[in-house]
């Protein structure tokens, strides 16, 4: 009976709280009653429509379609390309015997630029000139440099020893416009790539303690102090330019003054009323600018003419976000930069997207996006990248690791390239050859060490500077330099030299020696008396160009020798 009167009280509940139920379905069922009626979801008609999500600043560019400068773009985009190439280059030079663990490298996806959560080895087998893996006697695989790359690390580190000058002036100006006239080792280090400062500068500013003073402060940092101010040093590229072509240098940046429109100004007028805030200019040396107000005019020309002289002092004549920002303080830039640098587009161009731009000097480049002055380590680095793209070594001179001596005169040849792979090259001759200016010589500093004797007779060069100056400027490029134009450089190195090959392929015989000084001595300009004396002389060249390539080739096995030429 208990289960009935259970039943009894569950039914009478049912009943009131749905009064259309059937008691007998009742029994089965212990819902009050049906929510199938009901609708849960809004229908389309009825939803609000959500608007689309502004584009995030890590993928917006900062152009827009008509401001966009696809070749300054192009050169953000080769960056990211090549960024496993640069940072595992300079990651593996810190390392002991420039190899590391291949299991160890695939946890440093951001010391070695390969993107995260991907394998290394795939990021290797990209550059197969430069970077190689091979498995040790532990059994372990180990991933380093090849052969190649070790040759052009001792090019790179020749380049680093030749501009070393130029670098240490470079860091006395960053010293000379910074807050305090003091900038942390640390910051430099960081941003050392575009100067084209060496790994190892902290060690070299110690042998230049008339120019810098290392401070160790209390929290372990250490600080570059500068000691001595230099007043011919303290003129900026703007500065310059202004003095060569003053226009130019008016146009390069722009303060518009504010007016109404029913002065009805055209072009001219507008601009001469824009010059009375445009100039004068402001110079980045000319005192401290955390002292200015920050939101003065002056001021904004004071931070806009810091970053001019900045980009002039790097490499490339850019910079990306990360390496002004390390100079934040020191500069006394604010947070608005980025909005500063948009307000002058006629001498910046901001490039890459909204959270990782660059920004470049634009009257640096030419209208194909090529830089106009380039720096010795700028050549080398586009060379190191020619090499990342291939896969394998085209067939040449540069193959050709044993010659020690190279004749290449009348091959009309007006730049020197393809020679840093001779790391033996002892006696090189370039003679009647197309060569201008000391600028085409600069890949010789990869044979720093070996290269003796340098002939340069019959080249316009001789005619466009004097014999001091181009003395001087090879003395410089290459110091250890015993001839040049088969005349002794250093009597006591010559000495040394008079018995052996190098004396003797740098001198050469007692007759051509005086026709090549008669030739000289009687006209710097090729007359058409002296072109048929000349052109023999070419062919005498040619042909003991050929007879010592033949006699190179056969004693190395090596494939046919090619200079590197441009017409």
């Amino acid at each position: 009976m208990a289960w009935r009167l259970v039943l009894t009280r569950t039914n009478t509940k049912t009943q009131t709280l749905n009064p259309n139920s059937n008691p007998f379905l009742s029994l089965f069922f212990t819902s009050p009653f049906s929510t199938s009626f009901l609708v849960t979801k809004t229908p389309k008609k009825f939803k609000k429509k959500h608007k689309r999500n502004k584009e995030s600043p890590r993928t917006k560019r900062v152009q827009s379609n008509p401001n966009l400068i696809p070749h300054f773009e192009r050169i953000v985009e080769r960056d990211s390309y090549f960024r496993f190439a640069t940072k595992s280059k300079t990651f593996l030079s810190s390392q002991p015997e420039h190899v590391l663990r291949l299991d160890d490298a695939g946890k440093l996806h951001r010391e070695l630029g390969f993107p995260r959560g991907r394998k290394v080895a795939r990021s290797i087998l990209r550059h197969p000139l430069l970077f190689q893996t091979y498995r040790h006697t532990d059994s372990k695989m180990w991933f380093g440099f090849t052969d190649l790359m070790e040759d052009l690390l001792l090019e790179e580190q020749a380049i680093f020893n030749s501009m070393e000058s130029q670098r240490v002036a470079t860091v006395r100006k960053l010293l000379m416009m910074s807050v305090n006239k003091r900038i942390a080792l640390s910051k430099i280090h960081h941003c050392r790539q575009i100067f084209g400062i060496p790994e190892d500068f902290r060690d070299r500013v110690l042998k230049y303690p008339d120019f810098f003073r290392v401070v160790v402060e209390g929290d372990g940092r250490r600080v570059l102090e500068l000691v001595n101010w230099d007043p011919s040093l303290a003129v900026s590229a703007l500065e310059m330019e202004f003095m060569v072509d003053e226009d130019k240098a008016k146009r390069a940046f722009k303060f518009p003054v504010k007016h109404g429109k029913d002065l009805d100004l055209d072009f001219d007028d507008s601009r001469k009323l824009n010059l009375l805030n445009t100039l004068p200019l402001v110079s980045p040396y000319s005192g401290d600018g955390s002292k200015l107000d920050v939101w003065t005019l002056e001021a904004e020309k004071y931070r806009v003419g810091v970053l001019h002289e900045f980009l002039s002092l790097t490499l490339e004549k850019r910079a990306s976000i990360h390496h002004i920002v390390e100079f934040k303080e020191e500069f006394s830039l604010t947070r608005h930069t980025y909005q500063m640098l948009l307000k002058q587009p006629r001498t910046f161009y901001l490039a890459g997207t909204e959270m990782n731009w660059v920004v470049f000097l634009k009257d640096a480049y030419d209208e194909n996006g090529v830089l106009i002055n380039k720096d010795p380590q700028v050549v080398f680095n586009e060379k190191l990248c020619r090499l990342a793209e291939m896969q394998e070594m085209e067939p040449g001179l540069s193959n050709c690791t044993l010659i020690k001596e190279l004749y290449v005169a009348g091959n009309k040849i007006s730049d020197v390239e393809g020679l840093h792979r001779l790391l033996k090259l002892t006696v090189l001759d370039l003679s009647f050859n197309k060569i201008t200016t000391t600028k085409a010589l600069g890949q010789l500093v990869a044979n720093y060490h070996t290269l003796q004797a340098l002939n340069l007779l019959g080249n316009p060069i001789q005619s466009n500077i004097s014999d001091d100056q181009l003395r001087k400027a090879v003395c410089d490029l290459l110091p250890k330099l015993a001839y040049l134009n088969k005349q002794p450089i250093k009597p006591q190195r010559a000495r040394e030299l008079l018995t052996d090959s190098v004396a003797k392929a740098a001198l050469g015989n007692r007759s051509s020696r005086k026709k090549a000084g008669k030739r000289m001595s009687q006209s710097r300009s090729f007359s058409a008396s002296g072109h048929k004396s000349s052109t023999s002389v070419v062919q005498k060249s040619k042909n003991r160009s050929k007879s010592q390539a033949h006699r190179q080739m056969s004693l190395t096995k090596a494939p046919a020798a090619e200079a590197s030429t441009s017409h």
